[in-house]
């Protein structure tokens, strides 16, 4: 008899944790930097309210994008995630950390150890700059096409101003 109730007790405090754990806010920060970016992943989990999110340890650091999702589930909880790139302004290892208001309580991760190398920096740079030009290219390019549909607009425009005027010669011609 005694076994049966330290197994039912066990397995009542086993799904009390279980539930806890499943409602319980978590905020963690991971690298998914690449050869050629530098980039980290926030992910928030159990949210119904999210607010003052905080960085630390990003002197010197430029955020230069960034992809969020927000997943909405059936139990009145949400999860958050977004992709963070950044650009250091130089190579080395940043310890980052964030902290933020989750249902009413302040949350914070562990610290991330970030390592950033020159090539990463470079590499960074020249996309940004391949991404320049390309997008300076498309601008031009949409510059000329409104260039081009203003002229024929005028063109337009001038043709119905002649057809009018010769109109109103033929018009004052036969009064």
């Amino acid at each position: 008899m005694k076994l049966k109730n330290i197994l039912i007790s066990g397995s009542v405090i086993f799904y009390a944790t279980q539930a806890l754990a499943a409602t319980t806010p978590t905020l963690e920060l991971t690298n998914i930097s690449t050869a050629d970016n530098v980039a980290i992943a926030l992910q928030a989990s159990n949210i119904k309210n999210l607010s003052n999110v905080k960085f630390s340890g990003l002197d010197g650091v430029q955020v230069i994008g960034k992809q969020v999702s927000f997943n909405t589930s059936d139990t009145s909880s949400d999860n958050y995630s977004s992709k963070i790139f950044l650009l250091p302004q130089q190579a080395g290892t940043y310890q980052i950390a964030v902290s933020a208001e989750i249902n009413g309580k302040t949350i914070n991760s562990a610290p991330l150890n970030l390592s950033v190398s020159n090539q990463q920096i470079q590499a960074i740079k020249a996309n940004l700059q391949k991404n320049l030009k390309q997008e300076n290219q498309q601008m031009t390019q949409m510059q000329k096409q409104m260039n081009r549909q203003m002229q024929e607009q005028m063109q337009f425009f001038n043709n119905i101003n002649t057809a009018i005027q010769k109109e109103q010669q033929l018009s004052s011609r036969n009064l």
